[in-house]
């Protein structure tokens, strides 16, 4: 099960129950000393649960995730600020090579679908800043804003910044608190990282790095590109377009992101800047891929014919699609050169007996839901009981106030001695606990000694 294929290889792993996709990773982490995994999620709910999965297993790696844009395609609407940091953050550390190994990346299907700036980019761009350096301070607010950050009276959030005096406030993508650049003249004398709530300092540091905001910076070069692109697709009153005048000048719109493919000479791919990493498929990634390419080519071709989807100056609102995705046959040959994985929750054919993991998606208990024999928390003691008897239990809560409902449930049916879990290792391996944790899993598993049921698979629904 642990067995990395080779380069340009790949292989199926079976008997990968709902829910335990994060045990798998770790045991493909375990298997080598160093290196980058990247599991890939049908939808961001599945990344969420894979995430929430891996914080209970405790990986001991480093976890990342780089999720979609969370904003409709084709829309005058700007990923969300956090979305954006989180986004840029990762592929800056991966253009820089200083991303920490061993580590898992968690993606979807439609951000690896996604045309991202190629690398250079983010070396080109950054903003290199040490104490005692020397920089011209008045040109580093439009800097700033070239590259995405928005200027504001009290740096509150990623993308902003401030400037009080001989002080400048940055709130750059990949850190966790805002930066205090404190000058005197052109020099710089302090880099000092504070709270956003007290805006007292925190630390201090030596040196720093300031990557770009937004995946496009607007420069000479970048504008003169979108222009000539822009006038070959929609040369239509462009004195008039409002989109293309305030590109023109200089000036960043909300929704500029949906026209990232106009900006540069070439765009690359999130595979591209993991030309090593073994990528991992959640079951059912091809059908998601193949959805997802079609539905976002579609609701181009259907803006494109209505006259809603045009602005005042008579432009759609975005690139062609394949200026903004690749689709799946060409992301395949994108990928043909990474080890690859693909989980599966079936278990596996007699040929391949040896890579099933033995995870059993749970049945549920509809049966005596819809039977109405007996109660139901009764035939859930019982069951509980049995499984008991041949190792752990946990039931997966939705919210902690859902797990403090679900406990009294149980001690008024006269179950007791449950245990809240936060961490699954702390399960003695067949001690027959019974372990009550918040995961948002929709369906439970048997894995080995381990029983998971899901609140869902009990009730049929989450607890209210």
């Amino acid at each position: 099960m642990t067995v990395v294929p080779e380069a340009g290889t790949s292989r199926q792993i079976f008997g990968v129950a709902e829910g335990l996709e994060a045990q798998v990773l770790v045991g493909l982490l375990r298997s080598r000393d160093a290196g980058l995994f990247v599991y890939v999620a049908r939808g961001e709910r599945q990344l969420a649960s894979t995430l929430e999965s891996l914080r209970l297993v405790g990986s001991g790696f480093g976890v990342h995730e780089f999720p979609a844009w969370d904003c409709p395609a084709f829309t005058k609407t700007s990923p969300s600020p956090q979305v954006t940091a989180g986004r840029i953050g990762l592929l800056a550390a991966l253009a820089s090579g200083s991303l920490e190994t061993p580590a898992v990346i968690l993606t979807t299907a439609s951000a690896l679908l996604q045309r991202l700036p190629p690398s250079d980019h983010f070396r080109n761009t950054l903003i290199r800043l040490e104490i005692g350096q020397s920089c011209e301070v008045g040109a580093l607010p439009a800097r700033l804003d070239a590259m995405g950050y928005v200027r504001s009276p009290r740096v509150m959030d990623h993308g902003e910044y401030a400037v009080r005096g001989s002080l400048i406030d940055v709130f750059p993508s990949g850190q966790r608190r805002p930066l205090r650049l404190d000058f005197f003249g052109d020099d710089l004398e302090g880099i000092r990282l504070f709270d956003v709530s007290s805006q007292l300092t925190a630390s201090q540091t030596e040196a720093v790095d300031i990557p770009p905001m937004s995946e496009i910076v607007l420069d000479a070069e970048s504008i003169s590109r979108f222009r000539r692109r822009y006038r070959t697709h929609f040369d239509m009153g462009l004195g008039r377009d409002s989109l293309y005048t305030a590109l023109t000048a200089g000036v960043r719109v909300p929704g500029i992101e949906h026209w990232l493919g106009f900006f540069y000479q070439r765009t690359c791919l999130l595979c591209d800047y993991l030309p090593d990493a073994v990528f991992v498929f959640e079951d059912g990634i091809k059908p998601q891929l193949e959805s997802g390419w079609r539905e976002f080519r579609n609701e181009y071709e259907e803006r494109q014919s209505s006259p809603a989807a045009f602005d005042g100056g008579g432009s759609i609102w975005g690139c062609p699609p394949e200026f903004m995705q690749t689709d799946p046959e060409s992301l395949e040959g994108s990928l043909a050169a990474n080890p690859q994985i693909q989980l599966r929750i079936a278990s596996a054919p007699p040929e391949q007996e040896a890579n099933d993991v033995g995870g059993r998606p749970i049945v549920g208990f509809g049966h005596h839901r819809s039977a109405n024999t007996g109660s139901l928390l009764q035939h859930l003691r019982e069951y509980v009981a049995e499984c008991r008897k041949e190792g752990n239990v946990v039931v997966a809560c939705w919210s902690e106030g859902s797990r403090d409902r679900f406990r009294q449930l149980l001690r008024d049916e006269g179950v007791h001695g449950s245990v809240l879990v936060d961490d699954l290792n702390s399960l003695s391996a067949g001690s027959g606990m019974l372990g009550l944790s918040v995961w948002r899993l929709e369906h439970g598993f048997r894995f080995r000694s381990l029983t998971v049921l899901s609140e869902q698979d009990i009730f049929g629904a989450r607890l209210a």
